[in-house]
């Protein structure tokens, strides 16, 4: 598991695997006409892989140079 200030995040969003785009070995997908970075965690850190048949969700961070989001499986909310 991993944390994010709430207020880090500009919003999450479904990821549709369908119109993710490669181009060498990174993946990028267009949101609101915006070609957006993925950013896969488990190619940064040694952690388990995402599995291409969970449901998967894109958190869009605020405040970031160029547009790109953490892909995620779950959001674990906190009181």
């Amino acid at each position: 598991q991993f944390a994010l200030p709430l207020a880090m995040i500009r919003r999450i969003v479904p990821l549709d695997i369908n119109k993710v785009e490669r181009v060498g070995d990174r993946e990028f997908l267009t949101i609101d006409g915006v070609s957006t970075l993925l950013v896969r965690l488990e190619k940064m850190l040694s952690v388990s892989p995402t599995s291409p048949s969970q449901n998967q969700l894109l958190i869009l961070p605020k405040n970031v140079r160029r547009a790109m989001g953490v892909v995620i499986t779950e959001v674990i909310d906190t009181i």
